[in-house]
C-alpha cells in the first residue's frame, strides 16, 4: 500500500512539472532539427537552465515573425535569442543578463596577411565569399571596393576558402567555428585578429502578456550567472566549437 502511495506521488510530481516554452529560428550550431528531435548549443543551455528553475523546457522552431507573433500574443514564455530594441519592451521582458554575443569574424586561407581591419578599404581587390540570404550590413553589399561571390551555405564558403577560391568570409563566429570543426579545416582556415564588427548581445527574452513572464526573466538572471561561475556555459562552447565563448553573459544592452 505504501508503495502504491509513493508511485502516485512521484508520478503526480513528475507530471505537475511547469512546461516552458521558448520559441526560436532554425539557426545551427545555436538550434535546428535533426531526425525529430531539436538541438544545439542554445538548446543544451537552455535544457540546463530551466531544469534549475524548475521547469521542463520546450524549444520550439518557427519563422520569426510568426516567433515574434507568438511572444507578443503570449502564446509562449519567451523568445530566443534576441536582440535588445527599446520598442521590443513593450511586449518582452528583458532579462538584465545577456544569453550570447553575435560577433561577425573574418576568416581567411591559413597563411595569408593579416587583415588589420579598420574599413571596407582593407579589403579592396579582394573576392569575399558570402551566403545568399545572410543578413550583412547594407555598406557591405554595396561596396564597390571588393567582388563578392555568392553561396548557398556557410559550409560551401568555408570550403571554397579552404580551397583558397575566395580571400576572405565574413560569418557569424559561432557558425563559422562550428563548421570549420565539423568539417576539419582548422589547418586551411584561421579567424583574422581583427573582428568585422564588436559583437551584438541576444537575449532570452520573456512576453509581457504570459503571466510568468516577469518572473521568469528575474530567475533566469540568477541561473545564468550559476552557468557561468560553474564553467557549464563556457563548457558547451567547447563541446560544440571547440573553443570557448567569445564573451560572457553580462549585465548590457546594445
Amino acid at each position: 500500500m505504501h508503495i502504491i502511495v509513493l508511485v502516485i506521488l512521484f508520478l503526480s510530481s513528475t507530471h505537475a512539472k511547469d512546461t516552458v516554452t521558448i520559441v526560436s529560428t532554425n539557426y545551427p550550431p545555436h538550434i535546428w532539427k535533426e531526425d525529430g528531435e531539436v538541438r544545439g548549443l542554445r538548446v543544451e543551455l537552455l535544457t540546463e537552465l530551466f531544469d534549475r528553475m524548475g521547469y521542463h523546457y520546450i524549444p520550439r522552431i518557427v519563422p520569426w515573425k510568426r516567433a515574434i507573433a507568438m511572444v507578443k500574443t503570449g502564446q509562449v514564455e519567451g523568445i530566443g535569442s534576441v536582440w535588445y530594441r527599446p520598442e521590443r519592451e513593450s511586449f518582452l521582458h528583458y532579462p538584465k543578463f545577456t544569453f550570447s554575443v553575435e560577433i561577425l569574424g573574418i576568416y581567411q586561407p591559413t597563411g595569408a596577411p593579416t587583415i588589420r581591419y579598420q574599413s571596407l578599404e582593407d579589403f579592396q581587390g579582394m573576392k569575399l565569399g558570402i551566403v545568399l540570404g545572410f543578413a550583412y550590413p547594407e555598406e557591405f553589399l554595396e561596396s564597390k571596393l571588393f567582388r563578392r561571390e555568392e553561396v548557398r551555405s556557410d559550409e560551401q564558403n568555408l570550403l571554397k576558402l579552404s580551397r583558397q577560391r575566395v580571400d576572405v568570409v565574413i560569418s557569424d563566429t559561432i557558425v563559422a567555428d562550428y563548421k570549420i570543426k565539423q568539417l576539419g579545416l582548422y589547418r586551411k582556415i584561421v579567424r583574422n585578429p581583427y573582428d568585422y564588427n564588436e559583437g551584438i548581445w541576444g537575449y532570452i527574452a520573456f512576453s509581457k502578456r504570459h503571466p510568468r513572464g516577469r518572473q521568469l526573466a528575474q530567475e533566469y538572471d540568477k541561473r545564468i550567472q550559476e552557468l557561468v561561475s560553474e564553467g557549464f556555459y563556457q563548457h558547451i562552447f567547447q563541446k560544440y566549437l571547440g573553443r570557448g565563448p567569445d564573451e560572457l553573459p553580462t549585465i548590457n544592452r546594445k
